[in-house]
């Protein structure tokens, strides 16, 4: 595996709540078809996609499991040589998780920066949203909600800030706290509605 990673991924999602209000599964992007068509079609060209996960947060699950199971699907691929795979890998992939809302309006869950296997770097509150991809978790740190430099005290749109953590060297800038990535939480024993594509297409998650 490549130990180079540049400081900042040149592929990056953004999954958020708060990119637009109540529309129906079958008329919003379809994160799927956005996701596998760019990293199968075209894996080496950067892009930049912003998903809204509004009233469909438990989307992000399945979403991110997605994510790391393309990045890895490069390694299996024969017409791919090694110097490619290594060059894909290198360039790296930024996801940004945001699904915290204020609570008696305050912050809610703190952000959190975890670095995964494959040179994946997730931003993602809360910490539950990082279950699905666990395993993989090799480093995990929390950006404490006050006196953290980046977003004023009580800031509400701390989304609109923190996707600048997927830069890892001006992540450094800011009083990252280490944590134990065995701290994120394993997924719970549930059954749920994982996506709903444009055609009304379900996939159910049983955990």
């Amino acid at each position: 595996m490549d130990s180079i990673r540049s400081a900042e991924p040149q592929r990056t999602i953004y999954l958020s709540d708060t990119f637009g209000g109540p529309v129906d599964a079958t008329q919003r992007l379809d994160a799927d078809v956005e996701l596998c068509t760019r990293l199968r079609s075209a894996p080496f060209e950067p892009f930049r996609t912003h998903i809204d996960t509004f009233g469909n947060e438990r989307a992000t699950d399945h979403i991110i499991s997605l994510i790391r199971a393309l990045v890895e699907e490069v390694d299996s691929r024969p017409y791919l040589s090694h110097e490619e795979k290594s060059a894909f890998r290198q360039m790296g992939t930024g996801v940004l998780i945001n699904a915290a809302p204020r609570i008696n309006g305050t912050n809610g869950h703190p952000f959190y920066v975890a670095e995964l296997e494959h040179n994946i770097r997730v931003v993602a509150t809360p910490l539950a949203a990082l279950s699905p991809v666990r395993d993989t978790v090799t480093e995990l740190y929390e950006l404490p909600n006050t006196g953290n430099g980046l977003y004023p005290d009580g800031e509400q749109f701390r989304s609109s800030y923190t996707g600048i953590l997927l830069n890892r060297e001006l992540a450094k800038r800011f009083p990252l706290l280490e944590r134990d990535p065995m701290s994120i939480p394993v997924p719970a024993d549930t059954d749920h509605l994982g996506y709903v594509d444009r055609f009304g297409n379900l996939i159910t998650h049983s955990e």
